[in-house]
């Protein structure tokens, strides 16, 4: 179960994406999770069965990374977020789907990486510690080894200010938390198929470069 902003918890109740990111990982996975729900006594769930496709990747025990092997073919895609849990979750989905996947935790981290692996997409949290993802995407914009590859901003913060300076900055789309899983996939595809994408930021203007929020259509 993955919950947003659990402090919030007790008094809101949560946003309601445990449950559906459980199903879509089931069915990713060719699995179910059984549940029985009583009145006034909530659910219980049964043992997850399925199975998970084997990957080259690098152990748990190294901090969370889920570096691609080298030789894999498909999108690289570089998840900039200092929750290991979103990480997780994002990087499972984007390996079901036949993507690429590359981790950094804090904008310092996504300046490395980016400028040494070269994705094809940088999906950047904007709350980060050491540099925050404003000044890690102006950065990375001005880089002219990193200021074609397109960057999808993900934020919590709900006041337009804050989208609108992230577009500043340089970010090519906006997305609103919480987002799905498949939902990012789709804008992470949209944007792939861009003809504009390879241009450099200042001749790449065009429909990708919007705000979406969480529910947009593919």
């Amino acid at each position: 179960m993955f919950q947003a902003e659990p402090a919030r918890t007790r008094e809101d109740g949560g946003t309601g994406l445990g449950l559906s990111i459980c199903r879509r990982l089931a069915t990713a996975l060719e699995g179910r999770i059984p549940l029985e729900s009583k009145l006034r006594e909530g659910f219980t769930d049964h043992p997850f069965r399925g199975q998970a496709p084997m990957t080259n990747e690098k152990a748990q025990g190294d901090g969370g990374a889920h570096e691609s092997a080298v030789g894999e073919t498909g999108p690289l895609v570089l998840i900039v977020d200092d929750a290991q849990d979103n990480r997780t979750i994002y990087v499972l989905f984007l390996k079901l789907s036949g993507f690429r996947t590359a981790e950094a935790e804090n904008g310092e981290e996504a300046l490395q990486k980016a400028t040494t692996l070269l994705p094809d997409v940088v999906v950047m949290d904007l709350s980060l510690p050491v540099m925050d993802g404003w000044e890690a995407t102006r950065r990375l914009k001005r880089d002219a080894r990193t200021k074609t590859i397109p960057i999808v901003v993900l934020t919590g913060h709900p006041l337009p200010e804050h989208a609108r300076a992230a577009r500043e900055a340089g970010c090519d789309l906006v997305i609103r938390k919480p987002c799905l899983p498949d939902q990012l996939m789709d804008a992470i595809r949209r944007i792939l198929d861009s003809p504009t994408r390879t241009r450099p930021k200042n001749e790449a203007e065009g429909p990708s470069r919007r705000e979406a929020g969480p529910n947009a259509a593919p």
